[in-house]
């Protein structure tokens, strides 16, 4: 009875939902609504300055400058919510043992929710002020790259905790035991080379080509497992 009421608390029965981290993306939703708010009066009817991506041909009208922030958080919250249950499905898919730890899901995602709110909040703020007139501490593209720089390393410290349980023994499990620390690096090292590259250059623009490495560096990391030792191919999950 015991040992089935903390397999329940796992989320051992069904995938485990991250409401802290939903919870916090819905603090973070309204606190964008409410800088969206205050500064509508002095946003133009449309993006006319360095938040006009695109080129001259793309100046987003008020109302979207105002809530795609706030939308594109709680799209990410239901994606998130969604996670587990096609992750079940490739599972199955994979012919994967079912083993889980519905507890270290659930605090991953509750972590990945709140960075990626605290991004969206910090970008939506820095643009609007922007558009509003008013003042940065820094050039636009100073913060956003340096935003960016620090999501892809809170990113990589995620992937390198990203663990699988304990109880699991077969080959992709094993790989990715091996590699989830390379592949966390990889990512973070990206982002710390963004960061000082923003940091550094006359134009912090220039640091975004960087974030091409992105890819190659995910591809070396998941290789690492295949260099020197590979007793994990034969079942010893060592270092997972």
């Amino acid at each position: 009875m015991r040992e089935a009421a903390a397999n329940g608390r796992d989320g051992r029965d069904g995938p485990p939902f991250p409401w802290a981290g939903a919870f916090l993306s819905v603090v973070a939703v309204l606190v964008m609504l409410g800088v969206s708010v205050v500064l509508w009066p002095e946003l133009p009817a449309r993006a006319a300055g360095d938040a006009a991506f695109g080129g001259e041909g793309s100046h987003p009208p008020r109302l979207l400058m105002a809530v795609a922030m706030p939308a594109v958080t709680v799209m990410i919250v239901g994606c998130t919510a969604l996670g587990p249950l096609l992750g079940a499905a490739l599972q199955r898919g994979l012919g994967l043992p079912r083993h889980r730890s519905g507890r270290a899901d659930r605090a991953l995602m509750n972590a990945f929710l709140v960075l990626i709110a605290v991004f969206l909040s910090a970008t939506h703020t820095v643009l609007l002020h922007e558009e509003a007139g008013r003042a940065l501490f820094l050039p636009l593209e100073r913060l956003l790259v340096l935003l960016t720089a620090g999501l892809l390393v809170g990113c990589g410290l995620l992937v390198a905790l990203l663990r699988t349980s304990g109880g699991t023994d077969h080959v992709v499990v094993r790989w990715w035991g091996r590699a989830r620390r390379p592949v966390g690096a990889a990512i973070a090292a990206v982002g710390v080379l963004i960061g000082s590259a923003g940091s550094l250059l006359p134009e912090a623009v220039h640091a975004a080509p960087l974030a091409g490495l992105l890819a190659p560096a995910i591809a070396l990391g998941c290789a690492v497992p295949l260099v020197g030792d590979q007793s994990w191919r034969h079942g010893s999950r060592s270092g997972a």
